[in-house]
């Protein structure tokens, strides 16, 4: 009787002294989960917006972590398929202020946003060989780097909706500054079902005169960026900035 005892207890304390280590194979197993990386593939195609010639197809990865994106990488290369432009991006905490890289291979132009405790610091090369500028600067919120603003944008759905327009400050490396813009939303082009439209000026009466209205059309549901319309980092042979229509088929910034 004695030994039929032990055999019955023994299972329920072997349990009990895997118990800790089997709790910790849970936990780690479910952060494992919560914190494994997603990577999605986007790719779109730019067309000069005066005579609809295509100018430079752009791939880009996102990374996801938990439905949180923490990586963004693209490279633009032209039709004859040179390498005109790459962005890095990285998230931190702020994601409207991520630290952003933009290098232009052709001409070794180089910017960049870098998020600080206070303020952020902005940096740019004129050309390959050129010294590094740079300055910080702490600007008035909501700003946004460039990369950031489909987002920024995405996120105020609601109030621009209901037709408020939305005032914020962009950051802009190049020229070591900041401008102050806004968003509302727009019917000025065609809108399928589906989507919305945001347009973007700056709220400068003397320099909407030289700065062109940029446009943002997003589906509805998911917030993803699918089509842009307006001025663009990628520069043409001449070192002018192209004024393009970029389309996202699968969506910019969608969470998988």
């Amino acid at each position: 009787m004695v030994q039929e005892g032990r055999i019955r207890i023994q299972p329920l304390q072997e349990v009990i002294r895997l118990a800790p280590f089997l709790l910790g194979l849970v936990m780690l197993t479910l952060s494992s989960g919560a914190s494994a990386e997603t990577l999605r593939e986007v790719s779109g195609r730019a067309t000069l917006l005066d005579s609809g010639e295509r100018v430079y197809s752009v791939t880009a990865q996102e990374t996801w972590v938990g439905g949180r994106q923490t990586r963004f990488s693209a490279r633009h290369v032209d039709g004859k398929g040179r390498l005109r432009m790459t962005r890095e991006v990285v998230y931190h905490d702020d994601r409207f202020v991520p630290d952003e890289r933009l290098e232009h291979p052709l001409t070794g132009k180089m910017s960049q946003t870098k998020r600080l405790a206070k303020g952020v610091r902005l940096s740019a090369r004129d050309k390959a060989g050129a010294r590094v500028r740079s300055a910080v600067v702490s600007p008035p919120r909501p700003y946004v780097s460039g990369f950031a603003l489909s987002a920024f944008l995405s996120s105020h759905r609601g109030a621009l909706a209901k037709g408020e327009t939305v005032r914020f400050v962009m950051l802009a490396p190049s020229r070591l500054d900041w401008y102050r813009f806004r968003a509302r939303k727009s019917a000025d082009r065609g809108v399928k079902p589906g989507q919305f439209l945001v347009a973007i000026d700056t709220d400068s009466m003397v320099l909407r005169l030289f700065v062109s209205t940029m446009y943002f059309w997003f589906d509805a549901q998911t917030g993803g960026l699918i089509r842009y319309e307006g001025p663009v980092s990628v520069e043409d042979d001449g070192g002018d900035m192209l004024n393009v229509r970029v389309d996202f088929p699968q969506g910019l910034g969608v969470a998988p």
